[in-house]
């Protein structure tokens, strides 16, 4: 395994080595490129973990990024210079890199890499959308259907575009109103694009991102999320984070996926004088870049993990984008560890609003009606969820809005019906508004339960939870959330927002509760016990 750090490295490096990385990919991975995130975080224990499993045998360490290019300049054809003053070319790059087989660079590089110019793209086009045109004329019938990339072109997506290029994916960026970029011809595009492609298959990236000198870029996370599910589309947010051609061909055993650590566990007996409380980490997980850059720290390799029980949303995309990550979270997870999908299952889309809308295609072109696209997304859900021992959907609907009868009808007709092995329903990220202990949990039809969040994450700056100074405060805070919505209930499902909460806090909030009554759950054990409250255990 052939490694460069690019931590202090500039764009360009960085772009050139991460399509390198996918090109020699295709024949096997044998990049790492090492990156830190701040002083405490970085992906080096990732390759160190491969090590110890014997997946990678030795590691070659290059302090030079061009020397490390010459040793697998055969896995180019020549290079695609990206136009400096206009920086949607780096997309446009990404774009012809995939399907010709070539290295990205800007021209300051040229010098450095002893490969023919194959396509220049400096001074060729008048603006971004007639970039992005002649990118989707020139290459998407070349490139594959199985998923799209929406990056930005600043620091937080370069490290991504190793698999857009091993995997020949269209990549694309839509501007938000303010944007410099930003054109009615552009947003035109970008709708063309989620329609041409067919329904169900995830974008990878994210849709709103920081400029490097600070701006806010992008559609937004809402928008752009919401626009690409009316089309059938579903969001892998994996900015921030790299490596994917490596960590994707992991040689995972999958039988550890089979049965995973919490349910070697014996539920307690119901007791009708105690409060039942399953802390969630219903957000963040569905990201498979927080689950490199942000689990392991801010929750995983906190001492106190599984000393109180907690229940993380794990997005079912690791099983194919990160295997030997997800492999790792499996073998070191103990029994108060508990997995459900992230929100909403086999990505981060919003099906309580018009999922499949926007009239998507099929494989074949034929129009999608929108009962199709939803239908087929959960059993696509379902099948990846029962791979991985999870039978607990995580459900987005937003926050400080009602749940309605509708929601109800929704989980009941259209969820249901397509995810046999689903027992369990978690929604809302955060309390909605009218939202009790009354009201919060339900069986919907099959014999499906649907447990509803009742409380909210802070807007303190409590970042990050491995920082000790805040925990008090931050205890204090959730545990007074828990006791004033819990108030009247016997069962209270409490999100724990990933970037202020972990194992430590928790253990602190379960420690102020656990006094009065409170008794700390796992999800599933939450389940069983509210069943057994209300006699739900026996055949639906």
């Amino acid at each position: 395994m052939s490694t460069f750090d690019l931590d202090g490295q500039d764009k360009g490096v960085r772009v050139a080595l991460a399509s390198l990385q996918g090109l020699v990919a295709r024949r096997r991975p044998e990049i790492y490129l090492l990156q830190s995130w701040d002083d405490v975080r970085s992906n080096h224990g990732y390759l160190r973990w491969y090590m110890d499993k014997g997946w990678v045998k030795e590691e070659h360490r290059y302090d030079d990024p061009y020397r490390l290019i010459a040793a697998f300049r055969d896995a180019a054809h020549g290079l695609v210079v990206v136009d400096p003053e206009q920086e949607h070319t780096l997309n446009v790059a990404t774009n012809v890199a995939g399907v010709e087989n070539l290295l990205i660079v800007y021209p300051d590089q040229l010098p450095e890499v002893d490969l023919p110019v194959v396509c220049d793209l400096r001074g060729k086009f008048a603006d971004a959308a007639g970039a992005y045109a002649w990118a989707y004329k020139r290459c998407w019938p070349r490139q594959s259907r199985a998923m799209l990339c929406c990056f930005h072109t600043s620091v937080a997506h370069d490290f991504q575009r190793d698999y857009a290029v091993q995997h020949r994916l269209h990549t694309f960026w839509l501007p938000g109103p303010d944007d410099p970029d930003h054109s009615p011809d552009l947003e035109a595009h970008v709708e063309r694009l989620l329609h041409d492609a067919p329904a169900n298959i995830p974008v990878l990236g994210f849709w709103s991102a920081v400029s490097d000198d600070g701006a806010p870029r992008g559609v937004g996370e809402y928008a752009g999320v919401r626009l690409a599910g009316t089309y059938a589309k579903y969001t892998w947010v994996s900015d921030w984070a790299g490596n994917y051609s490596f960590h994707a061909a992991a040689p995972v055993d999958a039988t550890v996926f089979e049965r995973q650590p919490a349910r070697r566990k014996t539920f307690r007996p119901y007791r009708p004088d105690v409060t039942y409380v399953a802390l969630i980490m219903i957000e963040s997980g569905d990201a498979p870049g927080y689950l490199q850059y942000g689990l392991r720290f801010f929750q995983w390799d906190d001492p106190t993990r599984g000393k109180v029980p907690l229940s993380y949303g794990i997005t079912p995309a690791a099983r194919k984008l990160l295997p030997g990550i997800l492999q790792w979270l499996y073998e070191t997870a103990a029994p108060n560890d508990y997995f459900f999908s992230s929100i909403s299952g086999a990505g981060y889309c919003y099906p309580l609003e018009g999922y499949g809308s926007a009239s998507p295609v099929d494989q074949d072109g034929r129009r999608v009606t929108e009962h199709e696209a939803v239908a087929e997304y959960f059993r696509a859900t379902d099948e990846r969820m029962s791979g991985l021992d999870m039978d607990m959907l995580g459900l987005y609907s937003h926050p400080w809005t009602p749940w309605t009868d509708a929601d109800d009808t929704f989980v009941d007709d259209t969820i249901v019906p397509d995810m046999p092995k689903v027992t369990a329903v978690l929604a809302d990220m955060g309390r909605n508004d009218g939202t009790t202990p009354a009201n919060a949990n339900r069986m919907a039809a099959g014999g499906v339960s649907v447990h509803h969040t009742l409380t909210r994450w802070p807007n303190q700056a409590w970042y990050p939870p491995y920082d000790t100074t805040n925990d008090e405060a931050a205890a204090q805070w959730l545990a007074d959330q828990i006791r004033t919505n819990a108030a009247g209930g016997r069962f209270v499902q409490a999100m724990f927002y990933s970037w202020h909460y972990g194992p430590r806090r928790l253990r602190r909030v379960a420690d102020l509760l656990q006094p009065d009554g409170y008794v700390f759950v796992t999800a599933d054990e939450f389940d069983h016990l509210w069943r057994t409250a209300n006699d739900q255990n026996g055949p639906s």
